[in-house]
């Protein structure tokens, strides 16, 4: 299969609202109230699509004879205090809203780190495949540089079938937060996808 090149970037929404700077490593007080503001009121359900935006790509025409890459998303420290912060509004629970020690303890096992995941889906006519695929994600260049740790996860539908996988990968988030570089899904060690990620365009 041709390789195929994404561009993070000409998929992105300029957020000029929602004050998008550079990648944030590690997080302030300040950043993390604006990441848990961003979950809830008064910010609007229209507003947080318009956050995730530039964190997802999503892909066609990629994948192998048994499963399709559908996205590949980026999480940040912020961007993962955001999402915690979400679920948790979901919850209506009181998550950062008398302080900030929830979230700093919720996103401790995250610190320093950016976390790149693939959405896997099992195509129809594979659904009795159960076998995880040999799929990983590496930071491009002559010299792919693997992942500080990565896990691939299996996904469920409603009836617990399998019908897909999460595959995750972290790296060091400071040697990253100003610069594009490309990211690569391999399967079994063969290149499927190349996207280039301007980390500096996110938060």
């Amino acid at each position: 299969m041709r390789n195929r090149v994404v561009t993070l970037a000409t998929v992105s929404l300029v957020l000029t609202t929602l004050d998008v700077a550079a990648i944030v490593t590690p997080l302030t007080p300040a950043d993390m109230e604006r990441a848990t503001g961003l979950a809830r009121w008064p910010r609007s359900d229209a507003d947080r699509p318009r956050f995730h935006r530039p964190y997802v790509v999503s892909l066609t025409g990629v994948g192998t004879d048994f499963f399709a890459i559908k996205t590949l998303a980026v999480i940040t420290e912020f961007r993962r205090v955001e999402l915690i912060a979400e679920e948790h509004a979901r919850l209506n629970d009181n998550f950062g809203r008398a302080g900030l020690r929830d979230a700093e303890e919720a996103i401790r096992p995250w610190e320093g780190l950016v976390w790149i995941v693939a959405r896997l889906d099992l195509t129809n006519r594979n659904r009795y495949v159960r076998a995880t695929p040999d799929v990983d994600i590496v930071i491009g260049g002559q010299k792919p540089i693997a992942p500080a740790t990565a896990r691939v996860n299996g996904v469920h539908g409603s009836e617990g079938e399998l019908i897909g996988w999460t595959v995750e990968a972290a790296f060091p988030a400071a040697p990253l937060k100003v610069r594009r570089v490309p990211v690569l899904v391999r399967f079994s060690g063969r290149e499927l996808t190349r996207l280039s990620i301007d980390f500096a365009q996110l938060d």
